[in-house]
């Protein structure tokens, strides 16, 4: 999946590689890996509503296909409130979007009431009928928590279930189910520079990497 920027001309686009030629790939590295792309048809409309409630579309984070439906998470820019969960169908040669599918998935905020700067859902998951959203920053002093969205909630203003996480660096960018009750994730240790210089790790927690 691309992040597919709109803002910068990007087309809204998934692509698809089969298995048997990753294979292919890993046994003859001379192999050209074949691959097919997947338009994904009204992003932009429903950027443009995000727009209309103000909240800056930045692109998309995350991808859960469950058969034929895919759900996509959006996160926008530092000072938006919300970032937005999507869902549309997958056919044979591309991803349709539902224009009136949007839910907006409020931000996590600091004591002082500030956004996380450049964070989103990043990594999701599908268990149950439900879907299962990690904010990829996870180390607020109080606080941290999973969001589930079940079809119940698509349709009562996304209204979210909370369970409590445990405290972790920044920052989860992948999941998956692996068990019965348990996932499996990457967390990705990142200690910043220039602005991002915010996600490095007190001295007096860097025992927690180990």
């Amino acid at each position: 999946m691309s992040e597919s920027r709109l803002q910068d001309n990007a087309e809204g686009k998934l692509y698809a590689i089969r298995l048997t030629d990753l294979d292919h790939k890993l046994l003859d590295t001379s192999f050209v890996l074949r691959w097919q792309k997947y338009p994904l048809y009204n992003l932009a409309i429903l950027k443009n509503k995000m727009t209309a409630a103000s909240d800056d579309y930045e692109g998309l984070e995350a991808i859960v296909i469950n058969g034929n439906e895919v759900y996509l998470s959006v996160e926008t820019a530092t000072p938006s409130n919300n970032c937005y969960l999507l869902k549309g169908k997958l056919s044979d040669t591309a991803v349709i979007l539902y224009p009136d599918f949007l839910i907006p998935i409020a931000k996590p905020v600091n004591t002082n009431g500030a956004h996380i700067y450049n964070a989103g859902y990043e990594a999701m998951a599908f268990k149950n009928n439900s879907l299962f959203t990690f904010f990829e920053y996870n180390y607020f002093k109080k606080k941290n928590e999973v969001k589930k969205l079940s079809h119940w909630s698509f349709h009562n203003n996304g209204k979210a279930h909370t369970f409590s996480m445990q405290k972790l660096p920044f920052r989860i960018t992948d999941i998956t189910q692996t068990a019965a009750k348990h996932f499996t994730a990457i967390n990705y240790f990142y200690k910043g520079e220039g602005a991002d210089t915010i996600y490095r790790l007190p001295a007096s927690d860097k025992k927690m990497m180990h």
